[in-house]
C-alpha cells in the first residue's frame, strides 16, 4: 500500500472512529440496582450477563465495537461526507490528494469496511449460538444486536431500540411510549437512561404497585 495513503486511513480510524476510553457500565444494571434498592421487584431481569464472542469481556468487547464503525460504512455518502469536513489532521491529508489518491484512499477503506463486516457477521453468529435467549430475536442489524448484548439489555430491549432505530414505529405510537416512560421516572423517582419496551415498563408499575399495597 502507497505511504502516504496507508497514513491517510490510519488518521481516518484515529479521527473518525476512536477507540472508547470510558469505563463499560450498563444502563439496565444500574436501573435494576436503583429499582431493588426501592425494595421493588421484578418478576425478570432486566440486565442480563451474556456469554460474548470468544469469551471476551464487555468492557474490552466495547472497546472492539467501537473500532468497527466502519460497519456502517457506505463509499458514496462518505465521499459526500468528507468532501464538506473541514479542519482536522485527516482533513489536512485528504484536501491535498489528487482525485487519483482519493480513489486509492476509498479503496483501501472499502475493503477495510469489508472485512469488519465480515467479522461482525462471524461473531453475531456466535452470540446467537452461545445464548439460546437471543438464537431467533428479531433484529437484523448486527451491530445493534452486538452493542445490545455487550451493554447486558433484555432480548425485548434489545429488539425495541432496533425498531426505534429502523423507525418502525408511527410517530403516535412513539409519543405515548416516551409519555409512558416519563410517567415512570417522576412516579419512582428513578432516571431511566435508556428507552423501555412498554411491556417492561407495566411490569415495572405493577411491581411497584405491589409495594405500594
Amino acid at each position: 500500500m502507497n505511504k502516504k495513503i496507508e497514513f491517510a486511513v490510519a488518521q481516518y480510524m484515529l479521527d473518525f472512529c476512536p477507540e472508547y476510553k470510558s469505563d463499560w457500565g450498563s444502563s439496565s444494571q444500574n436501573l435494576e440496582n436503583a429499582l431493588r434498592a426501592k425494595g421493588i421487584k421484578l418478576p425478570q431481569k432486566l440486565f442480563y450477563k451474556y456469554n460474548l464472542p470468544d469469551g471476551v469481556a464487555a468492557s474490552d468487547y466495547q472497546k472492539f465495537l467501537d473500532r468497527f464503525k466502519l460497519g456502517h460504512f457506505d463509499v458514496t455518502e462518505e465521499k459526500q461526507r468528507l468532501e464538506l469536513v473541514i479542519g482536522g489532521e485527516f482533513y489536512d491529508l485528504y484536501s491535498k490528494f489528487s482525485n487519483e489518491e482519493k480513489q486509492m484512499f476509498f479503496d483501501v477503506l472499502t475493503k477495510k469496511a469489508q472485512k469488519q463486516k465480515k467479522l461482525i457477521e462471524q461473531d453475531c453468529l456466535k452470540l446467537r449460538k452461545l445464548n439460546p435467549e437471543l438464537a431467533t430475536l428479531d433484529v437484523s442489524n448486527n451491530i445493534d444486536l452486538l452493542y445490545g448484548a455487550t451493554f447486558g439489555f433484555a432480548p425485548d430491549e434489545i429488539a425495541h431500540f432496533h425498531n426505534l432505530k429502523e423507525m418502525k414505529l408511527d410517530w403516535k405510537q412513539n409519543f405515548q411510549e416516551k409519555a409512558k416512560q416519563n410517567m415512570l421516572e417522576k412516579q419512582l423517582d428513578i432516571p431511566v437512561t435508556y428507552r423501555l419496551a412498554p411491556k417492561t415498563i407495566d411490569m415495572i408499575l405493577a411491581a411497584a404497585q405491589k409495594l405500594e399495597k
